[in-house]
Protein backbone atom coordinates (compact mmCIF):
# COMPACT_ATOMS: atom_id res chain seq x y z
CA UNK A 1 0.00 0.00 0.00
CA UNK A 2 1.52 3.49 -0.92
CA UNK A 3 4.23 1.85 -2.47
CA UNK A 4 5.80 3.22 -5.65
CA UNK A 5 8.49 0.39 -6.39
CA UNK A 6 10.20 -2.12 -4.53
CA UNK A 7 13.47 -4.36 -5.17
CA UNK A 8 13.80 -7.66 -3.39
CA UNK A 9 16.50 -9.93 -3.74
CA UNK A 10 18.08 -12.92 -1.81
CA UNK A 11 21.32 -15.14 -1.74
CA UNK A 12 21.77 -18.59 -0.34
CA UNK A 13 24.39 -21.16 -0.32
CA UNK A 14 24.40 -24.26 1.80
CA UNK A 15 24.16 -28.28 1.36
CA UNK A 16 21.18 -30.49 3.30
CA UNK A 17 22.95 -30.26 6.88
CA UNK A 18 23.49 -26.40 6.94
CA UNK A 19 22.52 -23.24 5.06
CA UNK A 20 23.26 -19.70 5.20
CA UNK A 21 20.86 -16.96 3.47
CA UNK A 22 20.58 -12.88 2.43
CA UNK A 23 17.77 -11.18 1.43
CA UNK A 24 17.77 -7.80 0.74
CA UNK A 25 14.81 -5.28 -0.29
CA UNK A 26 14.29 -2.00 -1.35
CA UNK A 27 11.00 0.00 -1.37
CA UNK A 28 10.44 3.28 -2.29
CA UNK A 29 6.71 4.67 -1.23
CA UNK A 30 4.71 7.81 -2.26
CA UNK A 31 5.43 10.45 0.61
CA UNK A 32 2.03 11.59 0.20
CA UNK A 33 0.55 7.79 0.80
CA UNK A 34 0.09 5.60 4.10
CA UNK A 35 2.24 2.95 3.99
CA UNK A 36 0.25 1.61 6.20
CA UNK A 37 3.42 0.73 8.92
CA UNK A 38 2.68 1.45 12.32
CA UNK A 39 5.73 3.49 13.94
CA UNK A 40 6.62 3.80 17.37
CA UNK A 41 3.84 6.97 17.63
CA UNK A 42 1.48 5.39 15.70
CA UNK A 43 2.41 7.60 12.60
CA UNK A 44 3.02 5.95 8.95
CA UNK A 45 6.33 5.51 7.00
CA UNK A 46 6.39 7.75 4.30
CA UNK A 47 9.87 7.35 2.63
CA UNK A 48 12.38 4.85 1.40
CA UNK A 49 13.06 1.64 3.06
CA UNK A 50 15.85 -0.71 3.12
CA UNK A 51 16.04 -3.89 4.74
CA UNK A 52 18.37 -7.03 5.04
CA UNK A 53 17.68 -10.54 6.74
CA UNK A 54 20.21 -13.04 7.62
CA UNK A 55 19.16 -16.79 8.42
CA UNK A 56 21.05 -19.68 8.54
CA UNK A 57 20.54 -22.95 10.05
CA UNK A 58 22.74 -26.61 10.87
CA UNK A 59 21.39 -29.91 11.70
CA UNK A 60 23.78 -32.65 13.85
CA UNK A 61 24.56 -35.62 11.16
CA UNK A 62 22.81 -37.70 13.78
CA UNK A 63 19.64 -37.33 16.18
CA UNK A 64 20.65 -36.72 19.91
CA UNK A 65 21.42 -34.22 22.15
CA UNK A 66 22.62 -31.54 20.46
CA UNK A 67 19.59 -30.07 18.27
CA UNK A 68 19.24 -28.66 15.31
CA UNK A 69 19.69 -24.79 15.12
CA UNK A 70 18.31 -22.09 13.44
CA UNK A 71 18.99 -18.17 13.71
CA UNK A 72 17.34 -15.02 12.10
CA UNK A 73 17.74 -11.13 12.45
CA UNK A 74 16.49 -8.66 10.33
CA UNK A 75 17.01 -4.61 10.21
CA UNK A 76 15.14 -2.19 8.33
CA UNK A 77 16.45 1.89 7.72
CA UNK A 78 13.33 3.94 6.76
CA UNK A 79 13.89 7.47 4.95
CA UNK A 80 10.90 9.15 7.40
CA UNK A 81 10.25 12.83 6.81
CA UNK A 82 11.92 13.41 10.27
CA UNK A 83 9.01 13.93 12.37
CA UNK A 84 9.22 13.39 15.94
CA UNK A 85 8.10 9.93 16.58
CA UNK A 86 8.94 8.53 13.38
CA UNK A 87 10.52 5.51 13.16
CA UNK A 88 13.92 5.06 11.27
CA UNK A 89 15.35 1.76 11.77
CA UNK A 90 13.55 -1.67 13.14
CA UNK A 91 15.57 -4.97 13.99
CA UNK A 92 14.13 -8.61 15.34
CA UNK A 93 15.96 -11.92 15.82
CA UNK A 94 15.03 -15.23 16.86
CA UNK A 95 16.94 -18.42 17.65
CA UNK A 96 15.21 -22.32 17.39
CA UNK A 97 16.44 -25.41 18.14
CA UNK A 98 14.88 -28.94 17.39
CA UNK A 99 15.36 -32.17 18.31
CA UNK A 100 14.77 -35.18 16.24
CA UNK A 101 13.79 -38.73 17.73
CA UNK A 102 13.10 -36.89 21.24
CA UNK A 103 13.12 -39.50 23.85
CA UNK A 104 10.79 -41.80 21.60
CA UNK A 105 11.72 -42.52 17.90
CA UNK A 106 9.52 -40.70 15.25
CA UNK A 107 9.12 -38.00 18.16
CA UNK A 108 10.41 -34.37 18.19
CA UNK A 109 10.75 -31.50 20.40
CA UNK A 110 11.10 -27.79 19.85
CA UNK A 111 12.16 -24.22 21.58
CA UNK A 112 12.25 -20.74 19.99
CA UNK A 113 12.26 -17.34 21.05
CA UNK A 114 13.31 -14.21 19.86
CA UNK A 115 11.96 -10.15 19.46
CA UNK A 116 9.13 -9.06 16.96
CA UNK A 117 10.32 -6.46 14.75
CA UNK A 118 10.76 -3.37 16.66
CA UNK A 119 11.92 0.53 16.26
CA UNK A 120 15.39 0.40 16.93
CA UNK A 121 15.57 4.56 16.48
CA UNK A 122 13.04 6.81 16.65
CA UNK A 123 13.36 10.55 15.79
CA UNK A 124 13.36 12.30 19.09
CA UNK A 125 13.47 9.79 20.72
CA UNK A 126 16.19 6.79 21.48
CA UNK A 127 14.00 4.34 22.34
CA UNK A 128 11.03 2.07 21.59
CA UNK A 129 8.65 0.99 24.44
CA UNK A 130 8.23 -2.27 22.27
CA UNK A 131 12.17 -2.81 22.21
CA UNK A 132 11.74 -5.11 25.61
CA UNK A 133 9.42 -7.71 23.48
CA UNK A 134 10.30 -11.21 23.93
CA UNK A 135 8.69 -13.93 22.54
CA UNK A 136 9.02 -17.66 22.67
CA UNK A 137 7.52 -21.09 21.95
CA UNK A 138 7.88 -24.97 23.13
CA UNK A 139 6.21 -27.93 21.73
CA UNK A 140 6.34 -31.81 21.49
CA UNK A 141 5.05 -34.06 18.42
CA UNK A 142 4.30 -37.72 19.29
CA UNK A 143 3.73 -40.16 16.69
CA UNK A 144 0.88 -41.87 17.38
CA UNK A 145 1.10 -43.86 14.46
CA UNK A 146 2.15 -43.68 10.79
CA UNK A 147 -0.49 -41.18 9.95
CA UNK A 148 -1.39 -39.40 13.05
CA UNK A 149 0.86 -37.03 15.22
CA UNK A 150 -0.21 -35.24 18.04
CA UNK A 151 1.71 -31.54 18.70
CA UNK A 152 0.74 -29.62 22.12
CA UNK A 153 2.39 -26.37 22.52
CA UNK A 154 3.06 -23.53 25.12
CA UNK A 155 4.18 -20.12 24.38
CA UNK A 156 4.60 -16.77 25.62
CA UNK A 157 4.52 -12.67 24.99
CA UNK A 158 6.50 -10.46 26.88
CA UNK A 159 5.34 -6.87 26.55
CA UNK A 160 3.68 -7.66 23.23
CA UNK A 161 1.87 -4.03 22.59
CA UNK A 162 4.61 -1.16 22.56
CA UNK A 163 5.31 -1.10 26.40
CA UNK A 164 1.99 -1.73 27.73
CA UNK A 165 3.17 -4.72 29.61
CA UNK A 166 0.30 -6.98 28.67
CA UNK A 167 2.01 -10.43 28.66
CA UNK A 168 0.24 -13.04 27.49
CA UNK A 169 0.91 -16.95 27.76
CA UNK A 170 -1.01 -19.68 25.86
CA UNK A 171 -1.39 -23.34 24.59
CA UNK A 172 -2.47 -25.36 21.80
CA UNK A 173 -2.84 -29.05 20.78
CA UNK A 174 -2.53 -29.42 17.24
CA UNK A 175 -3.44 -32.76 15.87
CA UNK A 176 -2.23 -34.19 11.78
CA UNK A 177 -4.08 -36.78 10.00
CA UNK A 178 -2.02 -38.31 7.01
CA UNK A 179 -3.89 -40.00 4.29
Amino acid sequence: VGANGMFLTKLEYGIPRWQVAASYSHKTSDPNASAGFGTAAGKSRTGETDALGLRGYWKPETAGLIPAVSVGWDTASIDDDGTDGATEETTGWMVGLSWKDAFVDGNSAGLAFGQRQYASEVVGSSDDPADENFIWEAYYTFKVSDNVSVTPAIFGLTDPKNGTDDDLTGAIVNTTFRF
